[in-house]
């Protein structure tokens, strides 16, 4: 993973493990926000807490990404 100075970076499945490490990796190479996307609203609460104010800007929504019709909502909010 290289740089990702100054950027916006989106994960799917991020509240926890795999996704959740390359959330923390993001930050760590100067990521400026995290969009995290998860089903599980309890871990995605969690880590959006956890990774808010490590210079970067965490933000979460609780999707089910093999909803298409729900991934399209949650792009729009955040395209706005």
């Amino acid at each position: 993973m290289s740089s990702f100075k100054n950027s916006t970076v989106l994960i799917t499945g991020g509240a926890s493990g795999i996704g959740k490490l390359m959330g923390q990796l993001a930050i760590e190479r100067g990521a400026a926000a995290l969009i995290i996307l998860d089903i599980d609203k309890k871990s995605l609460t969690s880590t959006v807490k956890e990774f808010s104010g490590k210079h970067a800007n965490a933000y979460g929504y609780t999707v089910d990404a093999s909803n298409a019709g729900q991934v399209r909502f949650v792009a729009a909010k955040i395209k706005k």
